[in-house]
């Protein structure tokens, strides 16, 4: 029984180990919380592309900017579920916006560093990202009707 439980134990450790960085932003259940951690997901996610330096293998390269782009949707999403206004409690809503301002200027990096066969995804990435980053701005400093 006791062995049984042990093995059980290290197995659940090592698959929660083997979990990626948005997996754990989505086991948060704060809501505000999940968008940051969701935003250093997509973040960890972009800096291990970076850091490989790799950026012919096309196929890498795509999956790391599905995961990013998965990371800044999770918090969005995440920042609507909470249902606070921005311009009330702009706490989050402020930290996001600085996180994907970053987040665009090594997205728009890593644009230039691809060939220009490989560039559409990540300039689709980037327009998306920039229209999050304002969005969020307009709710933080513009009044609901």
């Amino acid at each position: 029984m006791i062995r049984t439980f042990t093995l059980a134990l290290l197995l659940t450790a090592h698959l929660g180990a083997a979990a990626g960085p948005l997996d754990a932003a989505r086991a948060e259940p704060n809501l505000e919380k999940r968008s940051e951690k969701a935003l250093q997901a997509a973040q960890k996610t972009l800096d291990s592309l970076r850091r490989t330096g790799d950026l012919s293998d096309r196929a890498a390269v795509q999956a790391a900017l599905t995961d990013v782009r998965a990371g800044v949707e999770l918090c969005v999403d995440s920042l609507e579920e909470s249902g606070k206004n921005p311009r009330r409690s702009p706490k989050y809503f402020k930290r996001a916006e600085i996180s994907l301002r970053k987040l665009n200027r090594q997205l728009e990096d890593l644009r230039v560093a691809l060939s220009a066969d490989d560039r559409a995804p990540a300039a689709t990435l980037l327009a998306y990202t920039v229209q999050v980053q304002e969005e969020l701005l307009l709710g933080i400093f513009t009044k609901r009707k």
